[in-house]
């Protein structure tokens, strides 16, 4: 039994043992890294059912603490492009519409057949630019939900 110990003593401390720990700590990490679910992009759908209004063709959900918010309005506003904006930390309504979406972060930019996740100036530019109608209005009418 004595033997028995003093070889395990002997393995754990030896630099062989350390160094495979060390790796398959590393392998592990790197799994789980590659490997975990990260929210995407974008997803495209069908998401007509959340415009009540035909004239609004950007819904932002965000809130107010959400410093991408606070960029992404800024955009919107500077370009002049229309929006209803729904916070969701402020109104119920707006929250449970963000959590049938999905809910994966904020700012999330809704167009009626695609969700852009996060405050993506490319994506956004790309969906207006490739939208029938001008992209850049003459006025900027920012709309909050008053739900």
């Amino acid at each position: 039994m004595r033997f028995i110990l003093f070889n395990i003593k002997t393995i754990v401390h030896s630099d062989a043992f350390l160094f495979c720990c060390f790796f398959s700590v590393g392998l592990l990490g790197y799994w789980v890294f590659f490997n975990s679910e990260t929210a995407p992009a974008s997803l495209k759908g069908d998401y007509s059912v959340y415009f009540n209004d035909k004239s609004n063709r950007i819904i932002v959900y965000s809130r107010k603490s959400c410093k991408y918010c606070i960029k992404l309005e800024a955009y919107f506003v500077s370009n002049h492009i229309d929006y209803l904006e729904k916070d969701i930390g402020e109104s119920d309504f707006a929250r449970a519409e963000y959590e049938q979406l999905g809910g994966y972060g904020t700012p999330l930019v809704l167009f009626r057949d695609e969700l852009i996740i996060g405050f993506r100036k490319e994506l956004i530019l790309n969906k207006l630019q490739n939208a029938d109608t001008n992209p850049k209005l003459s006025l900027s009418t920012h709309t909050v939900s008053p739900r």
